[in-house]
């Protein structure tokens, strides 16, 4: 299953050693909802599934349009994923179970604007990468 981000604490407890904050780029889909698409899979298997629209339409425009894929994917997901704040090194829960434990990360609850921001970001990085000279 390949899924497009997901509403869960991975962006809390990955490590990261970016210097930057880390957060999905929307749409975020439901930890329930997709959940449920792994019990699909698991009762009728195949050999990958793109969970999500927003996954599906990258997956079509990589078949259809390889080179335009690669102008407009990577500027969105580096400008999408990474946020302007600052974090501290961190080797997240890689080497150690570390808290809160829980299945979903907030991001649908009470950060809004940092999905927007996401977006935004994702959205310039797109439109930059189409006028980007080829190097």
């Amino acid at each position: 299953m390949v899924p497009q981000a997901v509403d869960t604490p991975i962006f809390e407890h990955a490590g990261n050693y970016t210097g930057k904050q880390v957060r999905p780029i929307p749409p975020v889909l439901d930890v329930e909802e997709l959940a449920q698409g792994i019990e699909l899979c698991a009762e009728n298997p195949k050999r990958e599934v793109n969970y999500g629209q927003a996954g599906r339409a990258l997956e079509i425009l990589h078949s259809l349009a390889p080179p335009l894929y690669r102008r407009l994917a990577h500027g969105a997901f580096v400008r999408g994923t990474w946020g302007k704040l600052g974090a501290a090194p961190a080797p997240g829960n890689v080497l150690a179970s570390r808290g809160p434990y829980a299945t979903a990360g907030g991001w649908h609850a009470r950060r809004q604007g940092a999905l927007r921001r996401a977006l935004l970001a994702a959205a310039a990085g797109s439109v930059r990468g189409l006028f980007k000279k080829n190097s």
